[in-house]
């Protein structure tokens, strides 16, 4: 098993990096690209190697929190390596976990490839698995405020950031919704 390269960046292609570690060139594929571009072209990427019947895989994470998410949604029946990339591409770590705690499958379904039927197994296999960063808020009042905030036309992701920096835990549902407008209103 390979754990990590270091080397320098010979190629950036769409989802694709090559690192030159010492005269070889490892294909490494990662969820976004522009994650990887850096001023110097030293590059140290962790990695998990897929291996199928007809092909051997490298996908490559800038941090050790990244390829943990990767291997709990590549632990999800349906979900494979191509698909755990894809999510990762189209959402932070953040958003995935909160988005999973609050049974959302709106959101998770919106990413392209996933349907709610996925976004439903998602939920179902990772609810237990995951635990939300420290800054994330985890009670039910966060959670009624981001739905009724959705449901009045507002981006979900953008409601996600806001109340991620707020100090919710002593506001209802009310309370949080009057703050995320007021911030929204700036």
């Amino acid at each position: 098993m390979i754990s990590f390269i270091i080397g320098e960046i010979d190629s950036i292609e769409k989802n694709t990096v090559i690192l030159n570690n010492n005269g070889i060139g490892y294909e490494i594929k990662v969820a976004d690209e522009t994650k990887i571009i850096t001023s110097d072209k030293k590059l140290k990427l962790y990695t998990f190697m897929s291996v199928k019947e007809d092909s051997i895989s490298l996908y490559g994470f800038c941090s050790l929190t990244e390829l943990q998410t990767f291997k709990k949604l590549i632990t999800v029946s349906g979900i494979g390596p191509k698909a755990a990339m894809n999510i990762l591409a189209n959402m932070t770590q953040e958003n995935i976990y909160f988005a999973i705690a609050t049974e959302n499958i709106d959101v998770l379904s919106k990413i392209p490839g996933i349907g709610k039927k996925t976004a439903q197994r998602l939920i179902l296999e990772l609810k237990d698995k995951i635990t939300l960063p420290d800054n994330l808020p985890k009670n039910n009042e966060v959670s009624d405020a981001v739905e009724a905030l959705c449901s009045l036309g507002y981006d979900r992701a953008q409601i996600i950031k806001i109340v991620m920096q707020m100090q919710t835990d002593d506001l209802d549902a009310q309370q949080i919704i009057k703050q995320v407008l007021k911030l929204l209103a700036k």
